[in-house]
């Protein structure tokens, strides 16, 4: 994982400026991270935890950071030299991720130095609320859904690379059977899942072809079934009839989406 450690509120580094300053750095604090009630749903499914340990142990200042930090004027040289040897030395108590937790239930406590609890504070918040959120979302997916499975394929939908690997990562804690993203699933282990597109996959002399004028997903509908995959699941949309894309050859799953 990439060096986050300037992942922070700007605040967060002027307050442990004024801890140093005032000889406060090493008071021991005592943080919780938890949610409050709102009102669609009475519970959320805890993720994100580990990224959340990715970031914190490789928490530390590079000499770019501790540069970039001098040229901003707000802190003297005793602080960022400080700073050279900074980690976090304090104690995380967690649920495990996929555990229902409830408002005012702690997902995380964390117990350490004041300045170390102070920074961590932004990216934790930004890594737990994020998948906790997406975890939810697709718990409450999934029970509606039962008995059927639910593939997660929110990649081109998703605010940048990030949230879309991380985000089909919590789906996936969340309940999904399965995801679309590849590089997710290389990533974390999760299951790849295939899916057809309504853009027009067409069949010319035994090649493929991705055509986006095609008329309707239903004259390509038969080519993509006849093909030698085990898993492969057919979206179409609402406004298709499935009586007229059934076809007695196939023998692979038909979804109306």
């Amino acid at each position: 994982m990439r060096n986050l450690t300037l992942l922070t509120d700007f605040y967060e580094l002027t307050m442990m400026y004024g801890y140093f300053l005032h000889g406060k750095k090493d008071q021991v604090a005592t943080f919780d991270l938890f949610f409050r009630p709102f009102e669609e749903s009475s519970f959320c499914i805890a993720a994100g935890l580990d990224q959340a340990i990715e970031y914190i142990n490789n928490l530390h200042f590079t000499d770019d950071d501790i540069q970039y930090l001098r040229e901003t004027k707000a802190f003297n040289e005793d602080f960022l030299n400080w700073l050279k040897n900074f980690k976090f030395t304090g104690t995380i108590r967690a649920v495990p991720e996929g555990t229902v937790v409830y408002p005012y239930e702690p997902m995380l406590i964390i117990t350490a130095p004041i300045c170390e609890a102070q920074l961590i504070e932004p990216a934790l918040l930004n890594i737990i609320n994020f998948q906790t959120l997406i975890a939810t979302k697709a718990r409450r997916v999934c029970h509606a859904a039962y008995p059927a499975s639910v593939l997660e394929f929110g990649l081109r939908r998703a605010q940048g690379p990030d949230a879309a690997i991380y985000g089909a990562r919590a789906a996936v804690i969340g309940g999904c059977s399965s995801t679309s993203n590849v590089l997710c699933a290389q990533m974390f282990g999760c299951h790849p899942r295939a899916h057809m597109l309504t853009v027009g996959l067409c069949h010319i002399q035994q090649n493929w072809m991705l055509s986006w004028r095609m008329p309707t997903p239903i004259q390509i509908t038969p080519c993509f079934l006849w093909t030698p995959t085990t898993h492969c699941t057919a979206v179409f949309p609402t406004q298709s009839k499935p009586s007229i894309i059934s076809n007695p050859r196939a023998t692979n799953q038909l979804v109306s989406a």
